[in-house]
């Protein structure tokens, strides 16, 4: 840089830069054929889309200089002024084990559909969402076990909300006193909101919501039958409200829920899965009833069928749950 005589100074940067061959995309400029520079070019861009003031301007840290620090300067002193973005985010790298950056020079990534071919969207999410986004991301399998713990966790803890809540499973009781679920709700609501006020730290935050998953499952009861003074509506509205809170958060930060209607409606699996378990409730309650004479071989037997039935069911993405007598299910996020 310091030999370059054009130069009033070693930190110019290109503002145009020339056409060294014809078939280079070009246009007519007081200085010849050329083109914008990079830095020039993504100011202009954003300035097109979003004004002369950004509230954010993020990218990955390997832009921190010379890009962003030269997108800056363009802009204020094109619009006089001493700020541009009153925010700047920058992202670490995702790389693979003992790797560094993924990159398409390098020939080091992993296509969208050869991750998403192995795990969902939500799992992904959730692994960005473990660490602080600053932070490089290693990427390998053992890395996405928590991530697909959670997002399972999540989303069963849901479904149970949902039927709980829409009695359709009559054998499950909530214990907790409804006040302390919403005294629980209002601290888990303050925590977070000061988690994400410390530069999005989402780890904390999804840490939180597990804490706060943990709290409500260990209140949920089995029961044979439940008690006909038990009053569902006592508990129905601090239940619902911890699903809407958790749901709403995590589908802010990016994991959606309800593509699991629509992936339900799109392949009309619905009755199908829902009558297939029903056959497999009369043969698993046909083995459990006590008043069958059956060998206990014949039972083991049986109640083994319906466990093979559901693992192929689950390699399908089709997830389901036995609760003393009846079933519950959802398709797996």
């Amino acid at each position: 840089m310091l030999d370059n005589q054009e130069k009033r100074h070693p930190y110019d940067f290109a503002l145009w830069k020339a056409r060294k061959e014809d078939s280079e995309p070009s246009w007519p400029s007081p200085w010849g054929h050329g083109r914008p520079g990079w830095h020039i070019e993504c100011s202009t861009l954003a300035n097109i889309a979003f004004g002369r003031e950004l509230d954010f301007h993020s990218g990955g840290k390997d832009l921190l200089f010379p890009h962003h620090h030269n997108e800056m300067v363009q802009c204020c002193a094109f619009h006089d002024m001493n700020k541009w973005s009153s925010f700047w985010l920058h992202t670490g790298h995702l790389h693979l084990k003992n790797d560094v950056k993924m990159s398409k020079s390098l020939s080091n990534t992993i296509l969208i559909r050869e991750m998403l071919s192995k795990y969902t969207s939500n799992h992904f999410r959730m692994f960005c969402l473990l660490s602080p986004y600053r932070n490089d991301k290693e990427y390998s399998d053992e890395k996405m076990i928590k991530p697909v713990n959670l997002v399972n966790s999540f989303s069963s803890f849901l479904n149970l909300c949902d039927n709980f809540a829409n009695k359709k499973i009559t054998t499950l009781q909530f214990i907790a006193d409804e006040n302390e679920v919403f005294q629980k709700l209002e601290e888990t609501r303050k925590k977070i909101h000061v988690f994400l006020s410390n530069d999005f730290d989402t780890c904390s935050m999804i840490e939180e919501l597990s804490s706060l998953v943990n709290f409500m499952n260990k209140n949920f009861q089995s029961c044979e039958q439940k008690d006909q003074n038990y009053d569902l509506n006592r508990h129905y509205g601090c239940v619902i409200s911890v699903h809407n809170f958790i749901k709403w958060l995590l589908e802010i930060v990016g994991l959606v829920f309800d593509e699991e209607k629509n992936l339900k409606s799109n392949l009309k699996v619905d009755d199908i899965v829902s009558k297939s378990l029903k056959f497999r409730k009369l043969v698993r309650n046909f083995a459990l009833d006590k008043d069958r004479k059956l060998s206990k071989e014949t039972k083991m037997e049986l109640l083994k069928y319906c466990d093979d039935f559901r693992e192929d069911l689950n390699d399908s993405n089709i997830e389901f749950k036995d609760h003393k007598t009846e079933t519950i299910w959802k398709i797996k996020h």
